[in-house]
């Protein structure tokens, strides 16, 4: 049976938490002047004591909108280790004074569009892919730059930097995807044919007023279309056809 108490650690990458309260000022002025400097106390120490654990960092951030009062962006290996930080985070005001908003939890990862180093050296002078001693150099350099690269994607140095602007990313895939996509497609080319309805009913109507907005190429075609029409259905019943080109 697997030990509670055994670290959590991915085979790549490091746990990457994301924390957003809200400060209940109504809660914070019951405190004592004595509670509040000892709360505040407590948190200063807390984010003192988080950096100095093994491969962990923490950045402690001021919000500016009203959606949040303050927020951290945690990261560190060990799933279990984030969990503690997190509920230590959560109290260290004291109970009720910070209320959590928002949380997101993820994993630090290589990016999906790295260049390759065929892409790379198409890219670079044709003196020097047709040298083979600059084109080695040339790879060389770009070889130490991308591991350098994948180095901090995948184990990231957190600087201490004066703005932060955080967004979260889907990346869901699958038959759910695709069929969200098609939907999508299949309401965009239905308002299309309306639109293209709702247009040619209007140059019927007004007819002196669509020589006025219609482009004359685009009369021509119109003009074009509707004696096709008329000739083709001359020995059919009366109908009304529209088609929509992209």
């Amino acid at each position: 049976m697997t030990d509670k108490n055994t670290a959590l650690i991915p085979e790549e990458g490091w746990h990457c938490l994301h924390l957003f309260y809200r400060i209940e000022y109504g809660q914070w002025q019951l405190l004592s002047r004595e509670e509040q400097n000892a709360a505040k106390t407590n948190l200063s120490s807390l984010v003192q004591e988080v950096p100095a654990m093994e491969s962990t960092q923490l950045l402690t951030l001021g919000m500016v909108t009203p959606k949040a009062d303050i927020g951290f962006m945690l990261i560190t290996p060990d799933l279990h280790n984030a969990n503690r930080i997190e509920k230590r985070l959560s109290l260290s005001l004291g109970a009720d004074v910070l209320t959590p908003v928002y949380s997101y939890l993820s994993l630090t990862e290589e990016s999906e569009y790295i260049t390759s180093e065929q892409e790379y050296a198409q890219t670079l002078e044709p003196s020097v892919r047709n040298d083979s001693a600059k084109l080695d150099e040339a790879l060389t350099t770009f070889q130490e730059r991308m591991k350098h690269y994948r180095q901090e994607r995948v184990y990231p140095t957190l600087p201490d930097w004066p703005v932060v602007c955080f967004y979260n990313m889907s990346k869901r895939r699958g038959e759910r995807h695709i069929s969200d996509q098609s939907d999508r497609l299949q309401n965009a080319f239905r308002s299309g044919q309306r639109r293209v309805r709702g247009f040619r009913r209007s140059l019927h109507r007004h007819p002196i007023a669509s020589r006025r907005i219609v482009p004359p190429l685009a009369a021509l075609a119109f003009n074009r279309a509707r004696a096709h029409d008329r000739a083709r259905n001359r020995s059919k019943p009366s109908t009304i056809t529209i088609t929509s080109t992209t």
